[in-house]
């Protein structure tokens, strides 16, 4: 007779199963980095904007990046004419524009996303268009396919503002987080 309770047995498949999922998906490498909360340039009561952590997952097939705010973003009625965005760039170096650039802008209507590439330098580059962008309370996620005929991403950077709607004074942002994506190396905030 095994001693082991049927609720055990259940949490250790499940743990198995997770464990294999995880896996099969292919994360090869996750980097993490946080940021002191209050260093916002503008307005610091608009805490929304106020990037505390980040978590990029790299596979060969997937990038999965996850933004921290201090506080949840408002309900979408509160940005009425107004509104916040935040960029996700990857970048082969730092000495370079960014290969891909994600702009999430959230406002009165909702999320709407625009994808900005160099196909000048890189004109093999293929983005998808096909992405998953979620968000709840104060936890942004960006799901995007691997890029095929990519160069090497070594840096993603991550910032906010309300630059889009230059109306909204003072003009809010967050410096400029870069983050290393190659293994061994620390993040670091511009």
């Amino acid at each position: 007779m095994s001693n082991i309770r049927p609720s055990r047995a259940i949490r250790i498949c499940f743990t198995a199963v997770v464990f294999l999922a995880t896996t099969l998906k292919g994360i090869t490498e996750t980097f993490t980095t946080e940021d002191p909360s209050g260093n916002l340039q503008g307005d610091p009561s608009r805490t929304y904007l106020d990037i505390v952590q980040s978590n990029i997952e790299k596979s060969e097939t997937h990038w999965n990046i996850l933004i921290k705010t201090e506080k949840p973003l408002p309900r979408k009625t509160y940005f009425l004419g107004l509104g916040v965005r935040y960029e996700v760039r990857f970048l082969v170096s730092l000495e370079q524009p960014a290969v891909v650039t994600f702009f999430l802008h959230y406002n009165e209507d909702g999320w709407n996303t625009d994808v900005d590439f160099d196909n000048q330098n890189y004109p093999d580059l293929q983005v998808s268009q096909s992405f998953d962008l979620t968000h709840f309370s104060n936890t942004i996620k960006l799901s995007i396919p691997a890029f095929s005929d990519s160069p090497d991403i070594s840096f993603v950077q991550i910032t906010s503002s309300t630059a889009p709607w230059p109306k909204w004074k003072p003009i809010t942002s967050h410096p400029v987080l870069t983050i290393s994506v190659e293994s061994n190396k620390e993040a670091s905030p511009d």
